[in-house]
């Protein structure tokens, strides 16, 4: 099946095992390179395979080609927000929970979620926090249930 969104074309896809090894994949998107990494470490330490990239058109293109069964993103990033690539990423994987962090209090205060968006985490980034919320996100994405 394919799809199209403002500023991509794409082909959905499904969790047809093509890069699953049977380790849950999460795709950790942040510019900043420190952040992207603890993050990541974090993950990797709890036996999540991780992925990382800098940037929002960086996460697209990783999509495309592979399922991740969570992405955990920074919404102020430079070109695309990760509000925007949460809606990319519904369209071209709905089944992958997206998680946005954000060191803005009033969005959090809100708790609106933007579209896409199964979770959201404060800034600093606990690791109990962290885990939690992917857990909570590859579970419930995987069951076809929102979160």
């Amino acid at each position: 099946m394919t799809g199209k969104s403002d500023a991509f074309e794409f082909e959905v896809l499904e969790n047809s095992g093509g890069c699953d090894n049977g380790t849950k994949k999460i795709l950790v998107v942040d510019d900043d390179a420190m952040v992207r990494m603890v993050v990541a470490e974090m993950l990797r330490c709890a036996g999540y395979e991780v992925l990382e990239a800098s940037g929002g058109e960086e996460a697209v293109e990783l999509a495309k080609r592979c399922f991740f069964d969570a992405v955990i993103t920074d919404e102020t990033m430079p070109g695309m927000q990760g509000s925007e690539l949460a809606a990319v990423l519904a369209a071209l994987s709905p089944q992958t929970g997206v998680v946005l962090v954000t060191g803005w209090e009033d969005a959090r205060r809100r708790g609106e979620l933007p579209p896409g968006v199964c979770g959201m985490l404060p800034k600093p980034i606990g690791e109990a926090e962290l885990l939690e919320v992917v857990r909570a996100a590859t579970e419930n994405r995987r069951g076809g249930g929102g979160m």
